[in-house]
């Protein structure tokens, strides 16, 4: 039985390929061992409160500093109620990406206190 020869064309879409397949290879072992597998780092800031239609919108920013992705992100936002006990209510944020800025309003009673958010939870993809 004789083994046939390769011209020059088969021997280059070889080689071609067999780079190709060594380059993904490379792109994902290097992807995988830079992505961190630590925890996300999400800030939540509160800031000044805007009226609009005759409510008092308080609007959240949510900023992920992380270079990985985030999703359901749960802020707990309490304002302080003057003579009442704080209102506390939740900001639920579907996907975050990595490095990205989401913003979201609750709508707070007139004469409100000082506001404060923080994360509660999320989960990483």
């Amino acid at each position: 039985m004789e083994i046939p020869s390769k011209n020059l064309l088969e021997w280059a879409v070889a080689a071609l390929s067999l780079a190709l397949i060594g380059a993904i290879l490379c792109f994902l072992a290097v992807d995988a061992l830079a992505t961190p597998a630590g925890a996300a780092r999400i800030a939540a800031q509160v800031e000044a409160p805007i009226e609009h239609a005759g409510q008092l919108r308080l609007p959240v920013k949510v900023r992920n500093t992380s270079d990985q992705p985030v999703e359901q992100v749960i802020v707990a936002v309490t304002v302080e109620q003057l003579g009442a006990p704080p209102l506390e209510t939740e900001l639920t944020i579907a996907q975050l990406a990595r490095g990205g800025t989401a913003e979201g309003e609750i709508i707070i009673p007139p004469g409100s206190g000082p506001a404060q958010a923080r994360v509660l939870s999320y989960q990483i993809p």
